[in-house]
C-alpha cells in the first residue's frame, strides 16, 4: 500500500485522572528519526511512544508531542525538617535584630521544599494505558492523511510508468529498423575497403569495426530490462506491503542505469524524443519515491 512520510495527527483524551494531548507529525526521511517533546516528569514514557509509534511509521522524521495534566487530587506533604529549620532560623533573626514583627506561617509554608505535591494516583500502568489510547487515535488522523496523499503518489506513478513503457516500446520497434541500417552501413564499409587489396590489416579492421558496431548499437539487453523494471513497479503498486518505498526506490535507480546506457549506445533523431521521457518519467519518480513510506 502507497503512503505518504508526510502526515499529522491529533487526539485528546479525558479521563478521571488525566488530559491528555497528542500531536504526532512526520516528514520524509530514509531512516526512523524520532524526537520527542513532554514534561520532563513524563520523560521516561519516550521510549515506550516511540516503540508504539514505529509500529505504525516504520521510517521518516517523526516528531511527537505530548502534555500530560494530572486531573487527580494531589496529596500535601510537608517536610517537617525544612520547616522546622526555617522556623528556628527566623527566631533567631528575630533575636539578632531584636525585633518583635511577626512573620506569617502562611508565608513560610510558600518557601521552596516545604510543602511537597504528589499524585494520589501514582500508578504507571494507568497512565501509559491512558497515553496509549491517545496515539493510536493520533495515529489514525496522521495515517488517513498519509493513505489520501499515497493515493494521489499512486495515480502518478501509474501514468508516469504507463509514459515509460510506451516510449519504451516504440524505443523497441525501431531497433529492427536501425540494425538494417548498419548492417547495410558496414557491408558499403567492406565493399569500399575490397576495391583495394585486403591486407591482414585490413581484414583485422573489418573485424574490429564490425564488432563494434554490433555491440555499440545492440541495445535488445537495455530495453529488456526496463520493461521488466517497468513490470515490477507495476506490481508494487498493487501491493499491500505498508513499506514498498525502498523497494520501489532500488528499482528506480536500476532503471536510471539502464536509460542511460540506452542514451548513449541509441541516441538517434528517432528515439531522441521517447529517450527524453523515459529519463523525464524517471527523475521525476525519483523524486516523488523520497515521500513513500
Amino acid at each position: 500500500m502507497f503512503k505518504s512520510m508526510t502526515g499529522y495527527g491529533k487526539h485528546n483524551f479525558t479521563s478521571d485522572i488525566y488530559d491528555i494531548e497528542v500531536e504526532i507529525k512526520s516528514l520524509n526521511s530514509k531512516y526512523f528519526d524520532f524526537r520527542f517533546f513532554s514534561g520532563r516528569e513524563y520523560s521516561y514514557i519516550e521510549s515506550f511512544v516511540s516503540k508504539l509509534i514505529k509500529e505504525t511509521i516504520s521510517r521518516g522524521s517523526i516528531e511527537c508531542r505530548i502534555n500530560i495534566t494530572d486531573l487527580s487530587e494531589p496529596l500535601l506533604k510537608i517536610n517537617e525538617g525544612k520547616l522546622k529549620a526555617i522556623w528556628e532560623a527566623v527566631q533567631r533573626a528575630k533575636l539578632i535584630l531584636n525585633s518583635d514583627g511577626d512573620i506569617s506561617l502562611d508565608r513560610i509554608l510558600m518557601y521552596q521544599g516545604i510543602l511537597e505535591m504528589k499524585s494520589q494516583t501514582g500508578n504507571e500502568e494507568v497512565l501509559l494505558d491512558s497515553v496509549k489510547e491517545a496515539i493510536i487515535k493520533a495515529l489514525e488522523e496522521h495515517q488517513k492523511m498519509a493513505i489520501n496523499e499515497g493515493k494521489i503518489m499512486l495515480d502518478f506513478f501509474t501514468s508516469s510508468l504507463s509514459k515509460m513503457r510506451a516510449a519504451t516500446e516504440a524505443v523497441k520497434e525501431i531497433i529492427p529498423g536501425y540494425k538494417d541500417q548498419i548492417y547495410n552501413k558496414i557491408v558499403d564499409n567492406i565493399k569500399e575497403m575490397l576495391k583495394t587489396e585486403i591486407s591482414d590489416d585490413i581484414l583485422r579492421r573489418i573485424v574490429i569495426e564490425t564488432a563494434f558496431y554490433v555491440d555499440r548499437n545492440d541495445v535488445n539487453e537495455e530495453v529488456i530490462r526496463l520493461l521488466d523494471h517497468i513490470n515490477k513497479c507495476e506490481k508494487l503498486l498493487t501491493s499491500e506491503d505498508d513499506n514498498v518505498g525502498k523497494s520501489f526506490n532500488f528499482i528506480i535507480q536500476e532503471m536510471h542505469r539502464e536509460a542511460n546506457t540506452l542514451g548513449s549506445k541509441f541516441s538517434i533523431p528517432e528515439t531522441f524524443d521517447y529517450i527524453l521521457t523515459i529519463k523525464e518519467e524517471i527523475d521525476k519518480c525519483k523524486e516523488m519515491i523520497l515521500n513513500v513510506q
